[in-house]
């Protein structure tokens, strides 16, 4: 797992412990606290933070031959917005699935690229909207990302595509566990479609996980 899935998951697990623990005293935070609006509600500000594990799998044909890079991976979703009605909630997303040693496939001939993580890093604006009463919610958006490879242990990247567009889409479902914090779990599908001028190739991505999630609204 990288440095920055390390990093993302304490963050996640501190605020998990603390919202848990305000729900256990009877906290009952002020609803102008933060910009939040009324207890349990999905209105005013909103933060939703997921990390999870699931598959990443991208595939192309070079000089005749079909390549696939694919194998286990652990994915960051991070989105930050408002609400423009109650349930109804626009913001920015930014997305992450990253394999650490993807199988490669080309010509039929498989191996691991040990020592090597293969990226998906995207970015753009999305919609979700929540079920009630039972907190079920459907999130998508448009993401503006890049594959990349590089070198475990290292900032420097060893190969990537062009910008390309691609959707990232949840469905989940969230427990209240203080006034304005949630915890929650939810279903991503990530689809994208990059360009690689250098081998003059078009990747098609497909990404899946299962996330654990914390909300602030």
């Amino acid at each position: 797992m990288s440095r920055f899935c390390v990093v993302a998951l304490c963050v996640l697990l501190g605020v998990a412990a603390r919202a848990a623990e305000a729900r256990a005293q009877g906290h009952q935070a002020p609803a102008v606290a933060y910009g939040a609006s009324p207890a349990e509600t999905h209105d005013g500000l909103y933060l939703r933070m997921g990390l999870g594990v699931g598959y990443l799998r991208s595939s192309t044909n070079i000089a005749g031959s079909d390549l696939k890079l694919s194998g286990t991976a652990f994915g960051l979703d991070f989105a930050l917005g408002g609400a423009v009605t109650q349930d109804l909630i626009i913001f920015g997303e930014f997305a992450f699935l990253s394999v650490d040693s993807p199988t490669v496939t080309y010509g039929g001939v498989s191996g691991n690229a040990n020592g090597v993580s293969f990226d998906h890093i995207g970015f753009g604006p999305g919609i979700a909207y929540y079920i009630e009463p039972a907190n079920v919610y459907l999130s998508g958006s448009l993401i503006f990302g890049k594959l990349q490879t590089q070198q475990n242990g290292s900032n420097t990247v060893s190969g990537q595509t062009d910008m390309g567009l691609g959707a990232n889409l949840l469905v989940g479902k969230e427990w209240w566990v203080s006034p304005q914090w949630g915890l929650g779990v939810a279903l991503q599908f990530m689809l994208a479609s990059n360009k690689d001028g250098a081998d003059n190739a078009t990747y098609s991505t497909l990404g899946t996980s299962l996330s654990f999630s914390a909300t602030f609204n």
